[in-house]
């Protein structure tokens, strides 16, 4: 009752930002979904020319690549089911972790080739040389230790012996922490994604942050043979 309550009570007063913030509550994630997100690029350029490595890499740390062996460990790290793990790597995408002994204390994803992102209605129709970053964590016991900024020089360096001429990662935009690293190790913040999704119809807007040129689709189905993150 103190629910409806509330929703009147926006409505009546005109207070729609409320209002949805309310319905929202209660509305499943497959009806309704928005989001809204910065896309980060870095070319290989800016690794070479203007970031030194970090100091202290190691500090108790292994930073590598995982095999399939490490998988469960980071399907719960992540929280998402060890098949999810095992479709990404058997695809071609890469986790590469920071362990503490045999524990994985961070980890990141990455993909080559086109891509579409679950969430902001997002396609990348990218070539090979163009790799995708993902699915960064930490475990918060090991927060505040610079994994995070190792980790994101060092896959950045490996990715660019594998032949990448550039990086992109998508970050919330209410992930500030994670917004002012990426500027801090040489990522380019270059477009902001605002997407919505109501009953399986999306609306994406992609607006370059240079040019403020807005880039805007209505779609229902993704782009075919698309792999979906």
């Amino acid at each position: 009752m103190k629910k409806l309550t509330r929703f009147f009570k926006y409505l009546l007063s005109g207070e729609f930002g409320k209002l949805f913030s309310a319905l929202r509550e209660r509305i499943p994630p497959w009806v309704y979904r928005h989001g809204n997100a910065y896309i980060f690029e870095k070319e290989k350029v800016s690794q070479d020319l203007n970031h030194k490595e970090p100091q202290n890499i190691t500090n108790g740390f292994e930073f590598k690549i995982c095999q399939r062996a490490d998988l469960f460990s980071c399907s719960k790290l992540l929280g998402i089911p060890v098949e999810e793990c095992y479709k990404r790597y058997d695809h071609g995408d890469f986790c590469f972790a920071a362990f503490q002994g045999n524990k994985i204390v961070n980890l990141s994803w990455f993909h080559h080739g086109p891509f579409y992102v679950r969430g902001f209605g997002y396609h990348e129709n990218s070539n090979n040389n163009i790799s995708y970053l993902y699915n960064l964590i930490t475990d918060p016991l090991y927060r505040c230790k610079g994994l995070f900024k190792n980790s994101i020089y060092l896959i950045s360096k490996i990715l660019f012996e594998k032949g990448s001429s550039k990086i992109i990662s998508i970050v919330m935009c209410n992930n500030q922490i994670s917004v002012n690293t990426y500027s801090r190790i040489g990522f380019k913040k270059t477009y902001k994604i605002r997407h919505l999704a109501i009953f399986g119809i999306k609306y994406t807007a992609v607006e370059d942050l240079g040019s403020k040129d807005v880039n805007r689709k209505i779609f229902v189905k993704i782009h075919k043979g698309a792999y979906v993150i």
